[in-house]
């Protein structure tokens, strides 16, 4: 099953377009409250359609008052409760508490999460959240956290009843189409917005960085290297992977391994870069000796052999 990729540009931008091209419902003169940001039409209040604590948001999903939770009906019966709702961004731990008997997988970043610790789901990443009723496997939510500095942002998609109050970038107000926000352009934005139906405000207050990190490799030309190869303008704060011939080999400001070689870069936003070369000689001060003796000898044998020969012409 292909599974969704909450936020890529790609379907940020299909909904944007589909949002732009869907026709407004009639805004009767004077309105002044919230828009749907996928529909166009005015977002009233729906106290009315509470039932019990619960307030419903839209088909099959609900906002429970008591344990300020988002309910996901499963097919074939019981919920699944939210601390957040479909598509939201955000910077604290998640909690998932399915109904008893209620069976429900986690996956992060597309892979299935062994033992997941449900009731706080605290590591960055993109989050699906499915479960299989009646031999059909239904997503019910993606999610995701990120830190305080993320490149894995380039835009915010409000979740379906929620409305955008405000936008800063560097402190200034910024512009949004409808219910999405442009985060292509590096900066710190803060986004306030508010769940129409529970009236609960939110706020994502991050920092955009897609520069990714780099590092500066001596001595290497054409991705390769006759000789050593010195590692330097390393950045704060990133992580560093070497392979030398697919093996995993410590961090070194100096390689000398004979070997194909890939240093992986990750930073603080979560920015990955990759340099490949190879080292195809190198010679140290024990080689070079060595091979200095080597020569010595060689040498020797060649004296001895031309006297030697000399010897017997004299004979």
């Amino acid at each position: 099953m292909r599974r969704k990729e909450v936020f890529s540009p790609l379907i940020a931008a299909v909904w944007l377009l589909g949002a732009l091209c869907a026709p407004a419902a009639a805004i009767e003169f004077g309105y002044t409250g919230p828009i749907d940001s996928e529909t166009g039409s005015p977002m009233r209040s729906t106290q009315a359609e509470a039932v019990g604590n619960q307030v419903q948001l839209s088909d099959g999903v609900y906002f429970n008052r008591t344990q300020q939770g988002f309910v996901y009906e499963v097919p074939g019966g019981g919920s699944v409760l939210c601390t957040v709702a479909e598509g939201m961004v955000v910077q604290q731990a998640v909690q998932v508490v399915p109904d008893p008997g209620v069976e429900v997988k986690l996956y992060r970043n597309g892979t299935v999460v062994e033992e997941p610790n449900l009731s706080s789901i605290e590591e960055i990443g993109d989050y699906i959240v499915e479960t299989d009723a009646n031999g059909q496997t239904t997503q019910l939510i993606a999610f995701a956290i990120v830190g305080e500095i993320t490149g894995q942002l380039t835009g915010y998609i409000m979740p379906r009843s929620f409305v955008i109050t405000s936008v800063t970038r560097d402190d200034e107000q910024i512009g949004y189409e409808r219910g999405y926000i442009s985060m292509a352009e590096e900066g710190h934005y803060v986004v306030d917005y508010r769940c129409v139906p529970s009236g609960l405000d939110y706020q994502l207050d991050v920092v955009i960085d897609h520069t990714p990190p780099t590092l500066a490799l001596e001595a290497v030309e054409n991705g390769r290297a006759r000789g050593p190869v010195s590692i330097a303008d390393l950045e704060e704060g990133v992580s560093i992977g070497i392979t030398c011939n697919g093996q995993q080999v410590a961090y070194r400001s100096e390689l000398t391994e004979i070997g194909d070689y890939q240093i992986v870069l990750m930073d603080k936003a979560g920015n990955v870069s990759s340099y490949e070369f190879s080292i195809l000689i190198y010679f140290d001060l024990n080689s070079l000796v060595f091979l200095g003796m080597v020569a010595v000898v060689l040498a020797a044998i060649g004296v001895y052999i031309i006297v030697s020969r000399k010897r017997l012409k004299v004979r």
